[in-house]
C-alpha cells in the first residue's frame, strides 16, 4: 500500500502544478477584461481559496472539539506561507514587487497575524474573541482593498477597449480552486499514510504534513504566478492567505 501512497502523493502534486497554472492564467486575463488590479483578484479571490484547507481542517478540528489541532494548524500554516512560499519563490530567480504595494498592504497583514497572540494572552480563546477576529478580517480586507485602488501602480493597460464578459475567466478560476483543494487533500491524505506506514507520530504529522500539506496551494499558486512574472498576483495571493 506504501506504493499506491507515493502514487497518489505524485498524482497531488501533478494537479496542483497543473490548476495553479490554470488558476493564475484565470486571474491574470480576469485582470485584464476587468480592469481589476491584479492585487485585487490575489488577495480577494485567489488568497481565499488558496485558504480553504487551512479553513477546513481547522474548523474540522474545532468541531471536534480539538481546538489546539486547529491553531496549530493555522500558526503552521502562517509560517509556511511566509517562509516557505515567500522563500521558494525568491530562489526561483527573484520576486520583486513595488514599495507602494508593500507599505499600503503590510499594515493589514501585520495586524491580522498579531491579534491572535494578543487574544491568546490571557490564554484563552472564547466566541467574543472569535467575532473580534472576523472583524479584524473584514476590516483588514476593506483596508488591502481600498489601497489597491487607490494605489496607481497595478493600472493594466489593455488595447481592446471592447467590453468582455467575465464568465470565461471566472469559470477557470472557479474550477481550478476546486481542482486545487483536491490536489491539496489528496496530498494530505497521501501523506499522512506514508507517515503512519513508517510510524510517524500523529503529533509530528499536525506539525508538519498538515500544516505544509494545507499550504500547498498558496505555494503552487505563488510559484507558478512569479515563474509567469506575475509578482503583483503572487504578492496579493500571499498577503490575502495570511489575513484569512
Amino acid at each position: 500500500m506504501i506504493f499506491v501512497h507515493i502514487a497518489a502523493l505524485c498524482i497531488a502534486f501533478v494537479v496542483l502544478v497543473m490548476t495553479a497554472d490554470i488558476l493564475v492564467a484565470g486571474g491574470v486575463r480576469l485582470a485584464r477584461e476587468q480592469r481589476i488590479s491584479p492585487l485585487v483578484i490575489g488577495v480577494l479571490i485567489i488568497g481565499f481559496g488558496s485558504s480553504l484547507p487551512e479553513f477546513v481542517v481547522s474548523a474540522l478540528g474545532a468541531a471536534n472539539g480539538d481546538l489546539p489541532l486547529a491553531i496549530g494548524n493555522a500558526v503552521g500554516s502562517n509560517t509556511a506561507n511566509i517562509a516557505l512560499v515567500i522563500g521558494v519563490c525568491l530562489l526561483i530567480g527573484g520576486f520583486t514587487v513595488s514599495r507602494a504595494v508593500v507599505v499600503a498592504q503590510m499594515p493589514a497583514v501585520i495586524g491580522a497575524c498579531a491579534l491572535p497572540g494578543l487574544l491568546l494572552l490571557d490564554l484563552e480563546l472564547s466566541r467574543t474573541d472569535g467575532f473580534l477576529l472576523l472583524v479584524a478580517m473584514a476590516a483588514c480586507l476593506y483596508w488591502m482593498l481600498r489601497r489597491a485602488r487607490l494605489d496607481g501602480d497595478q493600472e493594466i493597460d489593455d488595447d481592446d477597449d471592447k467590453a468582455r464578459t467575465m464568465r470565461r475567466p471566472l469559470l477557470a478560476i472557479i474550477l481550478s480552486l476546486i481542482g486545487l483543494l483536491a490536489g491539496a487533500e489528496l496530498a494530505v491524505w497521501s501523506a499522512l499514510n506514508i507517515a503512519s506506514a513508517f510510524g510517524v507520530g500523529t503529533d509530528i504529522v499536525g506539525l508538519t504534513i498538515l500544516a505544509i500539506g494545507t499550504s500547498l496551494p498558496e505555494l503552487i499558486t505563488s510559484v507558478v504566478a512569479a515563474l509567469r512574472r506575475q509578482e503583483t498576483l503572487a504578492a496579493g495571493n500571499i498577503f490575502g492567505s495570511l489575513v484569512f
